[in-house]
């Protein structure tokens, strides 16, 4: 079989591999900046060099906005072109990301319009004062370089709304951080900090905070002040403490998984919050207080750690889809678990749950919930039929089980008092089929109107056997 031509080999990895086998020289660089991309950037006001196995930015890239016609003379303008020229916009976007840069030369303060820099994936070891003059930037990409620190006055860009640090070497972080109090956007992801100033405090714009990959043993007290913040990962950490989270009150995710917290941090106050991640950790308990305070919850995942017990209002978390209990020391399941009318995901593998049969743990989401269900309806009407003073639970009962459950009592009428008293207990189920009832008691109407009204928890009305007339 012929073998190709070793030219055109060498030639194609040339070609389609510049960024990663970086062959070109200085002038050779130089030339990535054609005249023609000078003549589109200054029309548009947008330069992208981005993939070009650069190992330098060509000299014309900082004096691109001072760039005349007749340094173009070589390209044939027509007299519309010839207009365009006359009437170019400013450099507000640059792209140099995807090359082998090694240095930002300080003639990047020539760009004095500049929105938007993007310098990712590339190899820088630091960046120059000069960047800090560039007071109309906005939007500045950094990830997966080799920075070590910051300069100084990169703090006075005060326009900047979204920085990306993520997947450098930075140890640490000036106080002075908190003077970019534009920020929406911060990823100071996949470094080596070892602890965050205090000034992070003052940037109360922030809506996504990504601090996850790092160092950190604790967070500043007023990292609880970013009120506008959305989303906020603190993961792959070394913490062992939170503070309260209730001043967050506009969170939506936060993401804590792999770190060494001991203890459910306080979220009172996140009403907002639709998904926590705590896997990973050392957490031993959920207590009934997070319970409370959690029902708008969609997704709780606190897989591999420590969690012994589940509390019996587990089941005010009506909106809850996903829930994931891997790999902890739980030894049996509250009964009420079986509420969760909206759950779509339940995972319990790697418990010592020794009462439940590995083929119903292992059976899916429906299997289990099915099992929870059944075995909450027997477990209830046991208890209640056990009562030997009084055909109808007391309130211990009723907060207890959260239920009232009178099913085949032979009863014809159901006291309001009962129904108060279950209102009182917040009670999720009730049971009265299989008796000799002739119309919906009036008291359970209330229990739901009331239950719904005050949002204390949802109500379900189970009828098995109805023996009411239609």
């Amino acid at each position: 079989m012929a073998q190709r031509p070793q030219s055109k080999i060498k030639s194609r990895i040339n070609v389609s591999n510049k960024s990663v086998f970086h062959l070109q020289d200085k002038k050779a660089d130089d030339k990535e900046l054609s005249l023609g991309l000078i003549k589109s950037a200054k029309r548009t006001g947008q330069l992208s060099l981005c993939n070009r196995g650069l190992g330098t930015v060509p000299d014309n890239v900082w004096k691109i906005d001072e760039l005349v016609l007749e340094e173009t003379k070589e390209v044939d303008l027509s007299r519309s072109d010839i207009h365009n020229w006359w009437n170019s916009e400013p450099l507000k976007m640059l792209d140099l990301s995807s090359n082998a840069i090694n240095n930002i030369p300080p003639q990047i303060k020539m760009l004095q319009c500049l929105v938007t820099l993007k310098l990712h994936d590339n190899a820088l070891p630091s960046l120059p004062p000069e960047i800090g003059e560039l007071k109309t930037l906005s939007n500045l990409s950094l990830d997966r370089n080799k920075l070590t620190e910051l300069p100084k006055k990169i703090y006075q860009l005060t326009e900047l709304r979204w920085l990306s640090l993520s997947h450098n070497q930075l140890k640490h972080i000036a106080p002075d951080f908190g003077d970019l109090v534009m920020l929406t956007f911060l990823d100071l992801s996949h470094n080596k900090l070892v602890e965050l100033p205090p000034g992070m405090g003052y940037l109360v714009r922030l809506i996504e905070l990504n601090l996850s990959h790092n160092q950190l043993q604790e967070l500043p007290p007023d990292i609880v002040n970013l009120r506008d913040l959305k989303k906020f990962n603190i993961s792959n950490n070394s913490l062992k403490k939170l503070p309260p989270m209730g001043e967050l009150r506009k969170m939506e995710i936060f993401d804590a998984n792999h770190n060494d917290i001991e203890e459910l941090p306080d979220f009172y106050g996140c009403t907002a919050l639709k998904e926590i991640y705590l896997a990973n950790n050392f957490i031993k308990e959920i207590t009934e207080e997070f319970c409370d305070q959690m029902q708008h919850l969609n997704v709780l995942n606190i897989r591999d750690n420590k969690i012994e017990i589940l509390p019996e209002n587990v089941s005010l978390l009506q909106k809850l889809k996903r829930l994931d209990l891997t790999n902890n020391n739980l030894n049996k399941l509250p009964r009420n678990l079986g509420l969760l009318s909206q759950l779509q995901s339940l995972s319990m593998e790697g418990n010592r749950l020794s009462s439940i049969r590995q083929d119903v743990i292992r059976g899916g989401t429906n299997r289990m919930m099915k099992y929870l269900r059944d075995r909450m309806t027997e477990e209830i009407v046991t208890e209640t039929r056990c009562e030997k003073d009084s055909i109808w639970p007391d309130k211990y009962t009723l907060k207890k089980s959260q239920a009232l459950m009178v099913p085949g009592r032979d009863l014809t009428d159901v006291p309001d008092d009962v129904f108060k008293a279950a209102a009182d207990a917040e009670v999720h189920i009730v049971d009265v089929s299989k008796n000799k009832l002739n119309a919906v008691p009036m008291g359970c109407v209330d229990l739901t109107v009331c239950n719904v009204t005050k949002t204390v928890t949802c109500c379900f009305l189970f009828v098995f056997e109805p023996v009411l007339p239609y």
